[in-house]
């Protein structure tokens, strides 16, 4: 008899210990499925590793604006006398808004001045002393005629004599009363006086000359004279004329003053900036974009022609995405305080970008939908409903670099197990 405080199936399991022809169950389709998830998760975390793209973006924050911004340098060197605008004040193109001390050309139109009016008192002089100055001249010339005109009279009555004499010395060189040599010298007397009458009469001419040189010498020299007058007025002219251009600047633009770049009294070089205008200045009719500031440490990382995403601070990025742009301008050096508050017209907003450290001005241009989405391509299938105007603030990031995950872990990998 069997005893009764066994379990009936412990004891059909004691009589038989061993159940070969059943399937031992090793792994469960649930496991093969895990395994199967597991090693597609790994295959395509390598492929991604490999052939994906991560993105490195900085972050920026400005405002919204239409048209461009313009710097009104001066072309000269010199002290700054007086700014004719100010801040916020409109300007436009050909209108004054400079005045540039040029002591150099001051003191050229000075010299030229003086020199001007020393010739005009020599013409002055001339033509009050150059008229009794003539009239001598011409009283010693018309007594050098009438003295010579005496000296031939003279010379004819001598002549006369002379041939008178002539002929009764032949008669007595015929009886030979008196030598032959001496009939020669009277004969040679009155050559000699037939030619200086020539001589006389030759001068005589010439002084019928010297009168009307002497005419002709007071004109020219009244020209000159005046040539040179007229020749200084012109040099002053031109003196003034370039004085007139180079102390004052004048815009090129029509627009707004947003930022005073130089003070009164300041001495400045040629090239250097006094005034930034923006054209357009929020004209809700004109391209957008945006000025953004990044902090000093993230400044030089970007560069033109990278990818933007702008958020306005009047649309919710979580519903309607960003507004894609690209860089079209970072600056060269950072941006002063008195210039980004120009552009924010914020205190707490250029508090906060100051706080960033130096930061540098970056230009985004939007980019254009071709259907659809409004004026500008958003990340999203439809862009929000409400215009974006000029002056909104905004925040947004830019992509600085885009390379393959494994690119990223392979440096860190390397300095964690210092294989440099």
């Amino acid at each position: 008899m069997t005893p009764k405080f066994f379990r009936k199936a412990a004891l059909e399991k004691l009589s038989t210990p061993e159940k070969l022809d059943q399937m031992i169950t090793v792994t469960s389709p649930r496991s093969w499925l895990v395994l199967a998830t597991l090693v597609l998760a790994l295959a395509t975390g390598l492929v991604w590793a490999f052939m994906g793209t991560t993105k490195t973006k900085v972050n920026v924050a400005g405002i919204i604006m239409s048209g461009e911004v313009y710097n009104i340098i001066s072309t000269t060197s010199g002290q700054v006398l007086e700014l004719m605008v100010e801040l916020d004040d409109e300007v436009r193109e050909g209108q004054v808004v400079a005045i540039i001390d040029q002591p150099q050309l001051r003191l050229q139109i000075q010299e030229a001045e003086a020199r001007l009016r020393e010739q005009e008192l020599e013409l002055s002089q001339f033509e009050a002393f150059g008229n009794e100055d003539i009239l001598l001249q011409e009283q010693v010339i018309a007594q050098q005629r009438i003295s010579l005109q005496e000296k031939i009279e003279n010379n004819k009555s001598l002549i006369e004599f002379l041939n008178t004499q002539l002929v009764a010395e032949e008669e007595l060189l015929a009886q030979g009363l008196i030598t032959k040599p001496e009939v020669e010298q009277t004969r040679q007397q009155i050559v000699n006086i037939v030619n200086e009458n020539k001589s006389i009469n030759a001068r005589v001419t010439e002084t019928n000359s010297q009168k009307l040189n002497l005419s002709f010498g007071q004109d020219q020299k009244l020209l000159t004279l005046q040539q040179r007058i007229d020749q200084a007025q012109r040099r002053i002219a031109q003196l003034q004329e370039q004085l007139e251009i180079n102390s004052k600047v004048v815009s090129k633009y029509t627009g707004k003053v947003l930022e005073v770049m130089t003070e009164r009294g300041r001495v400045i070089a040629p090239g250097t900036p006094l005034l930034g205008v923006g054209s357009h200045w929020q004209d809700e009719n004109t391209e957008l974009r945006a000025v953004l500031f990044v902090g000093s440490r993230d400044g030089k990382k970007i560069s033109g022609e990278m990818e933007a995403l702008i958020a306005p601070s009047t649309v919710k990025p979580q519903e309607f995405g960003y507004m894609k742009g690209i860089v079209r301008y970072i600056s060269d050096l950072p941006a002063t305080g008195q210039r980004i508050n120009n552009v924010l017209k914020n205190e707490q907003l250029v508090q906060q970008m100051l706080s960033l450290g130096a930061p540098f001005e970056v230009h985004v241009e939007f980019v254009r939908a071709d259907t659809g989405q409004g004026a500008y391509l958003w990340t999203s299938r439809e862009g929000p409903p409400v215009p974006i105007l000029p002056g909104t603030p905004c925040t947004g990031r830019v992509t600085v670099q885009r390379q393959t995950p494994i690119a990223i872990v392979l440096p860190a990998l390397k300095e964690f197990f210092q294989l440099y």
